[in-house]
Order: structure tokens, then sequence, then C-alpha cells
């Protein structure tokens, strides 16, 4: 099994506001599972989650937000354990504190990605990277935790570990920058058969647009 783990190297950002949102329909639904380890504030939670959401439903994907607690520790307070199997279209986002070893300062997170089947479940969010560099840049926490969250969702439904010379997949974010919180069109169809193939039985084409699919979080 070919794993890669990927990163997003961060340097400096300029964030901008995304596109009209594009439309979405039931067979684009993605669910993230969300684990905040590192103690974010609430308030930059929702505001991730709606930056993030924005971006993906540009891309033609809905999102359900699940916020996983623990028994003990900075997220305990959710209701919501996710002790039940991952399920097909469901993805894990971590929010935690830069271990040691991750020595490089620029490097805001990683996605696991499976090469040989061209899919992941796993993403990792450096949160204490990205609160210094909010402050350094100027610029609200919780939207750039957003779109740190939405180019990791994109690497695991592109199922790569490539980049774009611009745009919210690009690798390498500099001062000079208008980093577009959306993702190319190419980049959206390829999301979208990407998460219709995680289905059991399914017959992979580019879905359709339907009607408009709001990010919402899942009652448990």
């Amino acid at each position: 099994m070919q794993v890669q783990s990927i990163g997003l190297v961060l340097v400096a950002v300029c964030a901008c506001s995304g596109s009209a949102a594009a439309q979405t329909d039931s067979t684009s639904e993605l669910i993230i599972r969300t684990y905040n380890v590192a103690d974010v504030t609430r308030q930059s939670v929702m505001v991730a989650e709606a930056a993030a959401a924005q971006a993906l439903r540009a891309a033609g994907i809905g999102i359900i937000w699940r916020r996983c607690g623990m028994t003990n520790g900075p997220i305990s307070q959710s209701n919501d354990t996710c002790g039940d199997v991952l399920r097909p279209r469901e993805l894990v986002i971590r929010m935690v504190v830069a271990p040691p070893r991750f020595a490089d300062p620029d490097t805001l997170g990683y996605s696991f990605v499976d090469l040989s089947t061209q899919r992941g479940t796993l993403g990792t969010i450096f949160a204490d990277r990205i609160r210094a560099f909010a402050l350094e840049v100027r610029k609200e926490e919780g939207e750039l935790l957003g779109l740190a969250i939405a180019h990791e969702v994109g690497h695991m439904l592109l199922g790569t570990d490539r980049h774009s010379q611009k745009g919210l997949m690009k690798g390498h974010w500099l001062p000079n920058d208008r980093l577009d919180s959306v993702f190319t069109a190419q980049q959206a169809v390829q999301m979208r058969v990407g998460l219709i193939a995680r289905d059991p039985i399914h017959l992979v084409v580019a879905p359709k647009m339907g009607s408009d699919l709001e990010s919402r979080q899942e009652s448990r």
C-alpha cells in the first residue's frame, strides 16, 4: 500500500472571499468529523466550519459537521463521542498542537492519502501554528483554519499529493499571494467523482448540479 503524508506549507497568506457557491445535491454530501484537541475556541471553530463549507460548497460538495467529543480534555463537552464506525462518506480532521517532530514552522497541516486507491480519510491541522500565523498576517484565525481544513479535504478527495500553481490547493502561500478560497473547476469535478467513488456501489460519473445544500451540524 502506497500511502503519502501530504503537508500544507504556508509562509504567509492573504485570504479573499470566494466566488458564488455552486449548487449541490444529495450525491455530493460529505460528513466531516472534527476533533478539537488543541482547544480552539468555539467561535473560531464556527468561523472555520463556515469558511471550509463555503469553499467546498463552491465545488459542489455539501458538508455535515460532527464535532466529536472525548471522555476528557478540551473537547469533553461534546455530546457526540463519534464511537460509531467511520462511514464511506466520512472524513476525520484533527485540530492539534504541532508536535516537536514537525520542526518546519511553516508546516500548518498534513493528510494521509493512499495513492493506490486515490483516497484519504485523516487530515491534521496544527491549530497553534494557524493561530500564530493569523496574528502575524492580521487575519481571522477561524477563516485561515477553515481554508486549511478545505485544503486537506481537497487532498483526501482528489487522492493526490499534488498541488496547484494557484488557488486553494497551492502548496506554498506567499505574502503577496491573493489566495482564492475556491477549487478550480477541474478539481471540483474530480472531488465530486472521488466522493461518489467512496460508495460501496457506485457509478463514477460527474454529479450534476442540483438544489442548494447548506452546511449543517448533524444532530446525534
